[in-house]
C-alpha cells in the first residue's frame, strides 16, 4: 500500500473506486461491442404471415367462393359448415398464398383442376356425426342443371394447422374434407342461365339436418 506525506505525517493511500471499476467497465464495453457486431453481421430477421382473413387480396376471393350455414335447434348449435368452391380463380389465389406463407411455389388441391371440387369444414356438436366420409351418416350430392351427381372422392384433410393458414373458418373442433365430383371444374356463371338459378348446389343430408350451398 502506498503512503503519501500530508503536513509531515505519512498517510496510507487507499485505491479509489474509479481505479477499481475502470478495468471492469472496459471489459463490459468490449463484450457489448462484440455482441452488437455479431447481431449486425448475422442480420437476424423474423416475420409473421398475415392471417388469411386479413390478407386483402386472398380474403376477397375466398369470400366470393365460400358459403356458410349453421343449424340451430332448441337454442343449441347443432352444426356449422363452410364450403369453398375450388374453381380456377380460387385455386390460383390459393397457390399464390401458399408461396407467400411457405416461400416456395406449390399447387394445392390440384385434384380439383379437372373436376368440380369443394373444400368443406364442418363442426357437429355430436362429434360422432361429423364424418362426411361415412355415407351412413351423410349423403352428399351436387345438383347441376344437367342432373344430380354423387361424389367421386371424399377425403379427410390433415394437418389442421396447415390448412388453417388458407381456410379461416377452420376451428379446433372442426373436420376438413376435400369433395370431388366427376364433372367439369367450376367456372364463371353462364350469362344464359335463368335469373337466381344456381349453376351448382352442394347438398349435405343426414340425421343432423340438410344443408344446401348455392353457387
Amino acid at each position: 500500500m502506498q503512503k503519501i506525506q500530508c503536513l509531515g505525517v505519512l498517510v496510507p493511500k487507499t485505491p479509489t473506486k474509479t481505479k477499481l471499476i475502470a478495468p471492469f467497465l472496459t471489459l463490459m464495453l468490449g463484450v457489448s461491442v462484440s455482441c452488437a457486431h455479431k447481431e449486425e453481421s448475422a442480420e437476424l430477421k423474423i416475420s409473421f404471415p398475415t392471417e388469411a382473413d386479413r390478407d386483402p387480396k386472398y380474403s376477397e376471393i375466398y369470400e366470393q367462393n365460400t358459403r356458410r350455414e349453421s343449424g340451430i335447434k332448441n337454442f343449441e348449435t347443432r352444426f356449422k359448415v363452410a364450403a369453398t368452391q375450388l374453381g380456377s380463380q380460387f385455386r390460383s389465389a390459393l397457390a399464390e398464398r401458399y408461396q407467400y406463407v411457405y416461400n416456395e411455389p406449390q399447387p394445392l388441391l390440384s385434384e380439383a383442376s379437372n373436376q368440380a371440387g369443394y373444400f368443406v369444414t364442418i363442426y357437429v356438436a355430436d362429434e360422432n356425426s361429423g364424418d362426411l366420409g361415412n355415407p351412413q351418416i351423410w349423403n352428399i350430392q351436387l345438383k347441376q342443371p344437367s342432373g344430380v351427381l354423387k361424389p367421386s372422392l371424399v377425403k379427410k384433410l390433415r394437418p389442421k394447422e396447415m390448412w388453417r393458414a388458407f381456410f379461416p373458418d377452420i376451428s379446433a373442433w372442426s373436420q376438413e374434407y376435400l369433395i370431388l365430383f366427376d364433372s367439369p371444374a367450376a367456372s364463371q356463371p353462364s350469362d344464359h342461365k335463368l335469373v337466381n338459378q344456381p349453376d351448382n348446389t352442394l347438398i349435405l343430408s343426414g340425421p343432423e339436418g340438410q344443408i344446401q350451398f348455392h353457387w
